[in-house]
């Protein structure tokens, strides 16, 4: 019977244990429960002061420095507080915060308080002053004037400016076409003066502007580098409010030069220029003097030249680089030694230049006693304005008339070599028997490589109608893919016979397969399937070095026509070896002459074309006697008595010299011994 009171007892205790287990681990878990939710609202609470923080310190140096200050100042109070509790030094908790605010801002003052509480209060409060006023003001100004300075490097800030040359676009053309700016001084200050400017600011625009853009282009320019007069600004040549950064309303000219290796085909970059163009004619807000900026642009393909013209609602001027290329190419094709010429008179390098001249006096005259009034230049026509047309009119009959709105074209050192000094009334012509300039026989090319002025080349090869041209296509570009951008283009084949070889001509064995001495001209130009000019190139270089040693053996063998990229590379050929054609840098001094004289745009685009007057290379025999002492005056009188204008002389003896022994407007007294292998540099009227 007592068992079971024993069994009842422990059967209670059992369970009164069970229920105290339950109860201590359900307030274990409470408890658990409640620091996690605390840790959990601290650590979000934290998280939270350090997200105002950071927005208040990524808002720039002005927020940056309120929170020092209020760390400052809340360190300042409780030190204050706490030296007013510790201390008797103070008459009230002001004074107290007063003085640490002293000891964070002024280390001096630490060895002016006496006891150790002060002492150890002054000294926590010294060391936060290092850190917090000094240390922390420091780097946050530091930062602030590094910000700034970077941002002013990046060309964000908005121009200021009027009538400036304004540059869109960093291309393979930007660094010569602000070199021919900065060398054409006396241009553009003529330039300068119809605008009643007096000082040349360029401004250029890039997508963005970095220490290692401004160190390429002061390399690139070297003497012609001017911090004061080149201004960089960052921006996309698409985005109006980019172009306003340049202050785009108010520049005088506007240049838009192409890219030949961008990564993008020919109609992209057509594209994005044909929209800038638009994007600067629908945002232009009309200056005070009504003057709106002329602009002049780059094209490739010249069926997009009309379209681009109805782009802009005043002065514009657009240039194909592919037809202009084509034209000298297919020019030197023609006549080997005319890429001289060309820089002769486009880039500066023998001090030459094409001018163009009003000079009302001469209103009523006829041109034919011009030639003989210019002592230091050579007349080369008349450029008249027919209700905005310009209209070149070179190698003119000596019975045309001048008008007081006509404009000179010269040849000359100087614009001021471009007056005539005395007038003759115009001698009759009489025409004179010259040889014939090209054999019956068609001519034959070998092409090597494939680009959009591969195309144009073709095509302007087939505008000669007095010419017959047999040309052989070799490149790694498919024929398929050759003959459907012959035909997308509308490239003329029915005048050059055309076939199509496909190949890589640097291999050895495939440039000598196409027997390249039977051809009378080897064009190489450079392809598009490389994206970077040194890749370009280097083939076009590799290629050449094999053509010379193919033909090597060969005493006569065909003229060799290359297309560089970079004029760096020029320099690897001794000038016999290959007669080299520089795009990009013709291109760029064609697009700076048209900008500040548009009239050289109608002078260049008749000269260049097979159609009008053409440049020529004819014996001097057919007009002098070899042999024998004559001036270049005499020299001209021959000249102009066939109907011709002598432009300078091509020694032949010095062909394998620096300009291929092209000499343009001698002197017109010096005395000279021509001989056989000497020619003219003549230019002579539509039709030879």
């Amino acid at each position: 019977m007592a068992s079971k009171p024993l069994k009842s007892a422990r059967k209670v205790a059992e369970t009164t244990d069970k229920a105290a287990r339950e109860v201590l681990s359900n307030t274990a878990r409470e408890a658990e429960s409640l620091a996690s939710e605390g840790y959990y609202a601290a650590q979000r609470l934290r998280n939270r002061v350090q997200f105002v923080l950071e927005r208040l310190i990524l808002r720039g140096a002005l927020f940056r420095l309120v929170v020092i200050a209020v760390c400052i100042a809340l360190i300042s109070f409780f030190a204050g507080l706490l030296a007013v509790i510790l201390t008797r030094e103070f008459d009230s908790p002001g004074d107290g915060v007063w003085w640490a605010f002293l000891r964070m801002t002024d280390p001096g003052y630490l060895g002016d308080d006496e006891g150790t509480g002060l002492r150890v209060i002054s000294t926590v409060l010294t060391v936060c002053g290092y850190v917090l006023f000094m240390g922390a003001l420091i780097a946050i100004m530091t930062q602030w004037l590094n910000d700034r300075i970077k941002r002013l490097e990046m060309g964000l800030t908005p121009l200021v400016q009027r009538n400036h040359v304004l540059v869109l676009g960093w291309t393979s053309r930007t660094s010569d076409i602000l070199r021919a700016l900065m060398m054409s001084e006396g241009r553009v200050k003529r330039f300068l003066l119809d605008l009643d400017s007096r000082k040349l600011n360029v401004v250029l625009l890039v997508e963005q502007v970095t220490a290692a853009l401004r160190v390429e282009l002061q390399e690139d320019l070297g003497p012609w580098w001017d911090e004061r007069r080149i201004m960089l600004r960052s921006g996309n040549m698409l985005s109006v409010d980019h172009l306003r950064r340049a202050d785009f309303d108010n520049a005088a000219a506007i240049i838009i030069p192409g890219e030949d290796y961008s990564g993008e085909d020919a109609v992209a970059n057509d594209t994005r220029i044909l929209k800038a163009i638009l994007s600067i004619d629908r945002n232009l807000i009309v200056r005070q003097d009504g003057r709106p900026p002329g602009i002049v642009a780059e094209v490739f393909d010249a069926r997009k030249v009309p379209i681009a013209k109805t782009a802009y609602r005043d002065r514009i001027d657009i240039l194909s680089s592919d037809a202009l290329v084509a034209r000298i190419l297919a020019q030197t094709v023609r006549r080997p030694g005319y890429t001289n010429v060309v820089l002769s008179m486009i880039a500066h390098h023998d001090g030459q230049e094409v001018f163009v001249r009003k000079i009302p006096e001469l209103e009523g005259k006829s041109v034919g006693g011009i030639h003989n009034g210019l002592l230091k230049g050579v007349f080369l026509g008349v450029i008249r304005d027919r209700d905005g047309a310009l209209t070149p009119y070179l190698n003119p009959k000596p019975d045309f008339q001048l008008t007081a709105d006509d404009s000179l074209v010269v040849l000359a050192r100087s614009f001021e070599d471009c007056v005539p000094t005395s007038w003759e009334k115009a001698t009759g012509r009489t025409q004179a028997a010259v040889d014939a300039q090209y054999p019956p026989k068609p001519r034959r090319i070998l092409l090597l490589g494939w680009s959009h002025k591969a195309i144009s080349l073709v095509q302007e090869l087939a505008g000669y109608k007095t010419e017959t041209f047999e040309v052989t296509s070799c490149s790694i570009v498919s024929e398929k893919r050759r003959r459907k951008d012959l035909y997308d283009h509308s490239a003329k084949t029915e005048g050059p016979r055309l076939s199509m070889v496909d190949g890589d001509f640097a291999v050895p064995g495939v440039l000598a397969s196409l027997s390249p001495q039977e051809y009378d001209s080897v064009v190489f130009v450079a392809s598009d399937r490389f994206r970077r000019a040194e890749e370009r190139d280097a083939r076009t270089v590799l290629g050449c070095l094999m053509l010379t040693h193919i033909l090597s053996e060969k005493r006569e063998g065909p003229a060799i026509i290359m297309e560089l990229i970079d004029h760096e590379n020029r320099m690897l050929f001794p000038p016999e070896a290959a007669e080299v054609v520089l795009s990009p840098m013709l291109i760029s001094y064609l697009l700076v002459q048209v900008a500040l004289r548009r009239e050289l745009g109608a002078v260049f685009e008749e000269l260049f074309g097979p159609r009008g007057a053409e440049i020529l290379f004819l014996p001097a025999s057919n007009f002098v006697a070899t042999g024998e002492s004559v001036s270049f005056l005499r020299i001209q009188e021959a000249v102009a008595a066939a109907g011709m204008i002598a432009m300078g002389i091509r020694f032949g003896t010095a062909g394998n010299e620096p300009g291929g022994g092209v000499e343009l407007n001698p002197d017109r007294n010096r005395d000279l011994t021509l001989s056989t292998e000497d020619e003219i540099v003549i230019l002579t009227a539509e039709g030879g």
